[in-house]
């Protein structure tokens, strides 16, 4: 898992912190709180590389594992791992963007380590009418055992 350190308030539904420069999309978070230290964590799975754009930081090194590679970034906020495709080109020294699939962001508070809820989701829409159970129409009829 990646960890990269930042100072910010969070208001109850916000969506997006700073890291720096950048805006950083993140799941709505449950709670308000006063400006702290906090952790944004994410793992190298969910860190793409992006040409434009991004966190940006230089390619310290690369680990080849077959059909992946581990790519380690040193960002301004720490270094990122991402594991991206081995057929992606990648040099160390190279200046790239990372991005971060925010639906898979966690954070924590800095202080006590505990994970800061998410806002639940929204509730899917109501359907308008009864449902049909399909399956049921066109199951076969069961034999049954006397």
């Amino acid at each position: 898992m990646n960890f990269l350190a930042l100072r910010t308030s969070l208001a109850p539904g916000q969506d997006t912190v700073r890291l720096g420069e950048v805006t950083v999309p993140i799941p709505a978070v449950a709670e308000g709180m006063a400006e702290r230290d906090l952790i944004l964590g994410v793992r190298p799975e969910n860190v793409t590389l992006q040409d434009e754009g991004g966190l940006r930081g230089a390619v310290f090194g690369t680990e080849y594992m077959g059909t992946f590679q581990i790519v380690t970034v040193h960002t301004s906020h720490g270094p990122v791992k991402a594991r991206v495709s081995s057929a992606e080109p990648v040099a160390a020294g190279q200046t790239v963007g990372l991005g971060l699939r925010a639906e898979q962001i966690v954070l924590f508070e800095k202080d006590s380590g505990r994970l800061l809820p998410r806002a639940a989701p929204l509730a899917p829409p109501a359907t308008s009418g009864p449902r049909e159970d399909r399956r049921a129409a066109h199951a076969a009829p069961r034999a049954t055992h006397v």
